[in-house]
């Protein structure tokens, strides 16, 4: 069976149970198509980032899941086809979108990005190759930092079902994505 990048089984159908799709806590109108485990605690990341970065629900909708496809960083299948990675405001943010990727370079937009990576400490944020905590990870995880997209947010390599439990647990994150702990 293939694997996608961080080491996930491969999805190769939007129909396979393994997947399950629900609203953003905040903007009900944008979905996210995930895997079943993980798919709480990205709605919880897509909701921090939604009411402490920028708006989710305005404008085009650019929030991408699920994808069957391979990387384009690499010779492996992307993340996003084994249901563990999700774009928020890809045109918006996308170093290969429309607009420019220059627009979440400011401090406070960075700083936000950096306190959101850290809470979800199992997640990568594909912004942080150029300021990484640890520059070897690009390599370690098999893409190329020059690839980085401030847009992308993935599980980490090696990230296992148990980690993600533990830490939906640590955050009370609900199975909608909402959290009982906000301030945790």
């Amino acid at each position: 069976m293939p694997t996608s990048i961080n080491g996930w089984p491969v999805i190769e159908s939007y129909g396979d149970a393994r997947l399950a799709t629900a609203p953003i806590p905040g903007c009900p109108a944008r979905k996210l198509t995930m895997r079943r485990e993980v798919l709480p605690l990205f709605l919880a990341l897509a909701a921090d980032y939604h009411r402490t970065i920028a708006p989710l629900d305005e404008g085009p909708w650019d929030e991408w899941s699920y994808n069957y496809r391979p990387a384009r960083t690499s010779s492996a299948w992307s993340n996003h086809a084994s249901g563990t990675a999700v774009d928020l405001n890809a045109g918006a943010e996308g170093a290969r979108g429309t607009a420019s990727a220059g627009w979440w370079r400011t401090a406070r937009r960075n700083i936000k990005a950096w306190r959101i990576r850290r809470r979800y400490e199992i997640v990568n944020w594909g912004g942080w190759a150029e300021y990484a905590d640890n520059p070897r990870t690009p390599q370690r995880e098999g893409w190329e930092a020059a690839w980085s997209d401030p847009m992308h947010w993935e599980l980490r390599a090696g990230t296992t079902i148990a980690d993600v439990q533990r830490v939906i647990a640590k955050l009370g994150i609900q199975p909608d994505g909402t959290r009982v702990k906000p301030g945790a």
